[in-house]
């Protein structure tokens, strides 16, 4: 996988998003306005993705946001940027949901758009 990445030019930055993303997004967004932020991974150093930081932050300006604060830290360091119960990830990786929510934080599994939205309105974020 990390070899097709390498060969791909600008990888991060031609992702293109999940069905329903940008509306989630928006949602939560036009609530929550500046208290919302992008927590991303990159791969490690070792693994030669060397666009990986400008290409995300790419990413997130030209389909999400240019006001958003963008939070680029390797996989394992995401759990630090939890500070309580009200502080939401939203994730694709069983793991960071779970170590996220040891750090007394609330995490959403994200499987699709449909199913996290409708999670945050049980949990009453939205």
């Amino acid at each position: 996988m990390w070899a097709a990445i390498r060969e791909c030019p600008h990888f991060y930055d031609q992702l293109e998003l999940m069905p329903g993303a940008k509306a989630m997004f928006d949602a939560v967004y036009s609530k929550y306005g500046d208290k919302c932020e992008i927590l991303t991974g990159i791969p490690k150093p070792r693994r030669g993705i060397v666009n990986a930081t400008p290409d995300k932050k790419l990413w997130v300006k030209r389909l999400l946001s240019g006001d958003i604060v963008v939070n680029i830290v390797f996989r394992e360091e995401k759990p630090k940027f939890c500070t309580g119960k009200n502080c939401i990830l939203i994730d694709d990786m069983e793991k960071n949901i779970k170590e996220w929510n040891g750090m007394g934080g609330t995490g959403i599994l994200n499987v699709n758009a449909k199913d996290t939205m409708n999670r945050l309105k049980e949990l009453g974020i939205l």
